[in-house]
């Protein structure tokens, strides 16, 4: 509690500053405040936000006490990127690297974190991260069918639950337009690396049910040898409306069937010899993966309002991977993965004004439910050979929410949350009985803000919250049966109090700009140690590190610099530090400090676009060296340009990624363990080269 009120007493100069004038300035454009003469050119669209766990009635950004950034449909299109970690890179306070040397594989995290474990991934209500170790499949979601991206970060354990220290990505798909009786959309891509992708669209009305079918092929054969990348995705979706517009029913149907390389990691010597090869030549992964969900809402009247989410996951997951550093203890091995998942979300909102003042409370209970069956096989010569595991993981979640509202004047709103959450873990070896375990966790996660909006184009928010991330299924279940599992099944949540405080801001209807600094400190950290190493965990395993501490700055502006000259510009910074052990002060691995992105773009014509972007990365220890005894990764730029046609419904591209053609490495791994024999020993480092200069070229029909 004490601290609680320190962090309340830290924001109070910056909300103190905002009351202060807010009475006689309220509402009116802060332009009037400044008193700076300039010349309107264009008018910002102003972004709205999904302020709860649903979809449901939309919120002004200005009005949410978080750090949230919205990338809408066109920012997407105009992009030219292929998958969407590509869009999520430009944004402030993004980490990204690829795992695997596919160019698919890619983990994201924000503020500070390093293995894309602590960002929660929803696509239309639906929680999309693996239950296995809490992660991302990106690849299963192709970037044509997003509508609207809300990057919301820090703590939301108060409505989202485990495991969201960092922020939430909130992806909300594509609807079906409601003005045309039918629709048509084709588009055609080419690229280096014999890359190809097609996309088929289709929908249409017909009497209160909208309907829409979508068909996408993606190939290519990789930057690197081994590196190939196959999918092809099929949705459809019904969407019924009654004739007073209270009721509605979405029903979605989805299936990805994706093959993916891994090329894997080289040494350094093996890039400079050539950076294209791969020492892992049957590494990859099949996945077939399938969702179902039926999404309710109903407003009973205009104050209240009821919205609900049913849901079915399946995948269907067959993984090879070969270890170069332990080949006759692990050798190649086949693992196959399948994991069902269900589950709902129903959530109730209530609005009401009272006394010139307005009150809305959302209240809703989640259930989510996930078997995961694995078996894993010895191979040799691309045939299995021996069975070396075969375990069931059962996850029950269940969280109690709440959050409430009140905006006690026009300027002025607090915010309240809180959760309470409980999930239990079942875990069953048919080949090592002894193995067997169950672990129950529960927790309560509070969270409180205040906004204060003096202009109606400024507002400072601040936010303080508690929130936790539970052991997932590969921290508590490594390697059953060779004795890391008696270990590891004694771990602990993670802990997490955190603090952020900030502005959002529109300068001349033309220029929208954040800043924002946060701290996180966290307790009981859960990481993979490489230097745990003993014979019962050859490798390292997972535990709990102790305390870390993470803060910094994010910063953006992006608007129109002069007419026809568009432009944004973002800067963080990240210090996450250990904060006890005996790595007390050192630096977390693979967070860089400096982070930067830029970009401008330009209509020379009505008919024509071009533009430019940069991203910076900058020095980063490498993973495996949490004493920071060894060189960095070193820092990388990167620049990619395009240009844009259109004329009616036709649309041309052309791209060009890595421009300068730029030789760098986006991860970088110091082995902590090596056979003998293996021609490796603890120390050597491994790297993941990114792709050199490559090009895109593309067409897109709309009827």
């Amino acid at each position: 509690m004490r601290r609680w009120i320190v962090w309340v007493l830290w924001l109070a100069p910056l909300w103190i500053g905002g009351v202060s004038f807010a009475e006689e300035k309220k509402r009116e454009p802060i332009e009037e405040f400044i008193m700076f003469p300039f010349e309107t050119v264009i008018e910002l669209k102003r972004l709205f936000i999904t302020p709860s766990r649903l979809p449901g009635r939309p919120e002004e950004l200005y009005l949410s006490p978080s750090h949230v950034t919205v990338i809408t449909e066109e920012e997407i299109r105009r992009s030219k990127a292929r998958t969407l970690p590509e869009v999520l890179r430009q944004t402030e306070g993004i980490v990204m690297f690829d795992d695997t040397g596919n160019n698919q594989d890619v983990r994201v995290s924000l503020r500070g974190f390093n293995q894309g474990e602590d960002v929660v991934v929803l696509v239309d209500g639906i929680r999309a991260n693996e239950p296995d170790a809490n992660n991302m499949i990106f690849p299963l979601i192709p970037l044509e069918d997003i509508e609207r991206i809300e990057i919301i970060r820090g703590s939301s354990s108060a409505v989202y639950g485990d495991g969201v220290f960092s922020g939430v990505i909130n992806i909300v798909t594509k609807g079906i337009p409601e003005e045309k009786e039918v629709f048509y959309e084709e588009s055609y891509q080419l690229g280096s690396y014999q890359a190809q992708r097609f996309l088929s669209r289709a929908g249409g009305t017909a009497g209160p049910t909208r309907w829409s079918l979508n068909w996408i092929r993606d190939l290519t054969d990789g930057y690197r040898s081994n590196g190939g990348f196959r999918a092809t995705y099929l949705d459809t979706r019904w969407e019924i409306q009654s004739e007073d517009k209270q009721s509605s029913v979405r029903i979605l149907l989805k299936n990805v069937d994706e093959s993916i390389q891994n090329p894997g990691f080289l040494t350094k010597s093996e890039m400079a010899q050539n950076r294209r090869q791969s020492q892992n030549p049957r590494d990859g992964r099949e996945i077939f993966n399938t969702v179902a969900s039926i999404d309710l809402t109903h407003a009973f009247e205009e104050d209240f309002s009821v919205r609900s989410n049913l849901f079915y996951r399946e995948n269907s997951l067959d993984f090879i991977t070969t270890s170069r550093t332990a080949p006759t203890f692990a050798g190649t091995d086949e693992v196959i993965t399948n994991t069902h998942q269900k589950g709902f979300v129903f959530e109730a909102a209530y609005r009401r004004g009272i006394a010139m003042t307005d009150h809305e409370l959302v209240a809703g209970v989640e259930f989510s439910k996930s078997d995961q069956a694995d078996r894993q096989f010895d191979t040799v010569g691309g045939a299995r050979s021996t069975q070396t595991a075969d375990h069931v993981t059962d996850k029950d979640t269940v969280g109690i929410y709440s959050q409430y509202n009140f905006d006690l004047y026009e300027w002025l709103r607090v915010h309240a949350g809180v959760r309470f959450d409980e999930v239990d873990f079942t875990f069953r070896d048919a080949a090592t009985p002894t193995d067997n375990a169950d672990n129950k966790f529960s927790e309560l996660s509070p969270k409180a803000g205040l906004v204060i909006r003096p202009f109606e184009d400024l507002s400072f928010f601040g936010n303080v919250s508690r929130s936790f991330k539970s052991p997932n299924i590969t921290d508590l279940f490594t390697l059953p049966g060779t004795g890391s599992l008696i270990s590891n099944k004694q771990l602990g949540p993670e802990k997490g109090e955190n603090f952020e405080g900030g502005v959002r801001f529109t300068l001349w209807e033309r220029l929208a700009g954040s800043l924002a600094y946060y701290r996180i400190n966290l307790s009981d950290e859960i990481e993979f140690d490489v230097t745990a190493a003993d014979a019962s965990a050859p490798f390292g395993k997972f535990t709990n590190i102790g305390k870390t501490r993470r803060h910094g700055i994010e910063s953006s502006l992006r608007g129109e610099i002069i007419k026809g000259l568009d432009g944004y510009l973002t800067y963080t910074l990240t210090d996450a530090t250990f904060r006890s052990g005996s790595n007390t002060g050192k630096h977390l691995t693979l967070i860089p400090e400096h982070q930067a992105t830029g970009g401008v773009s330009f209509a020379p014509h009505p008919d024509m676009s071009l533009h430019l972007d940069t991203l910076f990365v900058g020095d980063q220890y490498m993973l495996g060296d949490e004493a920071n005894a060894n060189p960095k990764l070193e820092h990388y730029s990167v620049v990619n340009a395009w240009a844009i046609f259109h004329r009616g419904n036709v649309e041309i591209f052309f791209r060009v990624n890595n421009l300068f053609d730029r030789l760098y490495d986006t991860r970088a791994v110091r082995i902590g363990f090596a056979e003998s024999g293996s021609g490796f020993s603890a120390g050597d480092t491994f790297f993941t080269p990114a792709p050199e200069r490559n090009v895109a070229a593309g067409a897109r029909f709309r009827f």
